[in-house]
């Protein structure tokens, strides 16, 4: 079974934010709220990522975090 995804395009197609950034607060609440939120790693010491070119300006070109990749799906 092959499934087709709608890549999002843009230079920040989802907004990231960092743990530390959740343990200081330091983003509004309204971001979260009526919203999916994923939780994951996207460090370069982690070997989770997709190969794909269909999204452009990747920093490693070619390759997507495990978590950003389950981000396009939903």
């Amino acid at each position: 079974v092959k499934t087709l995804l709608n890549f999002r395009s843009g230079r920040e197609p989802f907004r990231i934010l960092s743990l530390k950034d959740i343990k200081t607060g330091n983003f509004a609440s309204s971001w979260l709220r009526d919203r999916i939120v994923l939780i994951g790693i996207n460090a370069s010491s982690v070997p989770d990522f997709f190969n794909t070119s269909a999204i452009a300006g990747l920093k490693i070109p070619g390759q997507v975090s495990g978590v950003e990749f389950h981000a396009h799906a939903c």
